[in-house]
């Protein structure tokens, strides 16, 4: 279900919140689908950034989730 719109950033800060607490597990503790959606949460942090001015390269995003296999 889509976040009302009084609520959307709220929602979402909390979701990512408890999304970053996880970075420190491992790939073998995520299937890969949720490989796939969390390349997926980058990719849009990414382009959010993009659109501020903030320049991200999401290779690097990639070549670090790649190291920590």
């Amino acid at each position: 279900m889509a976040n009302m719109s009084y609520c959307r950033w709220q929602n979402t800060s909390l979701d990512l919140r408890d999304c970053a607490s996880t970075l420190e597990e491992s790939d073998e503790d995520l299937s890969k689908d949720e490989q796939l959606e969390r390349m997926q949460v980058f990719t849009t942090i990414a382009d959010m950034l993009d659109a501020l001015g903030i320049d991200v390269d999401i290779n690097e995003i990639s070549a670090a989730l790649a190291e920590r296999k």
